[in-house]
């Protein structure tokens, strides 16, 4: 009997006691139930109050602004895209006008005018020179000796028909034989003039002496021409066509033009008629043109440059 009621006794606690840790368990779960559900709200709060604004909430944000602003800002660009062309348009006027000066500046001024001219001729190259200048519409002045006039009169022809000026370069083109004297001076270009008038009809006072009026033209022979009212010219740019005899002397005219320290001062070049000088001529053509130069040719009305 004893066992029986110390059994009951046992399974009695024993059942009192899984009660007990049932109900302490429900307990505390409820709590930390509770506490969990105040924790989330907590956090929400707070998440509310200083949770960073992401990128896509900043865009959706900036752009509600821009829509708002959009009329204003249009009108701001519209009003500076105006500002703009009319600065543009502006700047493209001045600099067209500038340049139409510089263009009007060069074809008035002396410095973009040069004067090609040609000793010895006329010879078996002067056609050939003739056609090269046709070329790029450039006149020249060409000194001429008696003689040749007489073999190449055909060529003479030509040069009055195309515009281009003749002159006198004497006989004899030997130094002791012209420069005898005054007399020999003048009685050369006078067979010159006389023979250029028979072939062409032109009558001409431009002449240039054999070699330059440097050393042997004395102050008696100037007076002598003069009196004759001849026009004597040097040159200012030596193409030492005759010493270079390649496209070396196409360098060297350039080479004196770029350093040309006197520019009220023309620009006479001197060449010769010659084979080397008609096989670069084109590139000397072709240069001056590029520059801006115009190639005229010498006058009776101009004043001679002597050297």
């Amino acid at each position: 009997m004893e066992r029986e009621k110390r059994k009951r006794r046992w399974q009695l606690e024993y059942k009192l006691a899984s009660v007990c840790i049932a109900i302490l368990f429900l307990v505390t779960l409820a709590a930390t139930s509770l506490i969990r559900g105040n924790e989330v709200k907590s956090m929400e709060v707070n998440n509310n109050r200083e949770r960073p604004v992401s990128l896509i909430e900043k865009e959706e944000i900036k752009g509600n602004i821009d829509d708002e602003n959009s009329p204003k800002q249009e009108v701001k660009r519209e009003i500076k895209t105006q500002d703009d062309s009319v600065e543009s348009s502006s700047v493209s006027d001045t600099a067209i006008q500038t340049e139409k000066k510089q263009d009007e500046t060069i074809k008035q001024s002396n410095n973009h005018i040069i004067y090609l001219t040609f000793d010895d001729g006329p010879n078996q190259y002067t056609d050939a020179i003739l056609d090269l200048l046709g070329r790029y519409n450039a006149k020249a002045t060409f000194f001429m000796l008696e003689p040749n006039m007489e073999r190449y009169a055909d060529s003479i022809r030509r040069m009055v028909n195309e515009g281009h000026s003749i002159g006198m370069h004497g006989v004899t083109h030997n130094a002791k034989i012209i420069y005898q004297s005054s007399e020999a001076v003048v009685n050369e270009m006078k067979r010159g003039q006389a023979t250029l008038a028979s072939i062409s009809g032109l009558n001409s006072y431009l002449i240039r002496v054999p070699y330059g009026s440097v050393p042997h033209m004395k102050p008696a022979y100037f007076e002598a021409v003069n009196r004759e009212g001849f026009k004597l010219w040097d040159w200012t740019i030596d193409s030492k066509d005759w010493k270079f005899l390649s496209r070396k002397y196409v360098s060297y005219i350039l080479e004196q033009l770029e350093s040309y320290s006197n520019p009220d001062e023309p620009k006479v070049v001197l060449m010769h008629d010659k084979a080397s000088t008609v096989e670069h001529l084109e590139s000397l053509l072709q240069k001056l043109t590029e520059l801006g130069y115009e190639m005229k040719l010498l006058t009776e009305q101009l004043e001679p440059v002597t050297l």
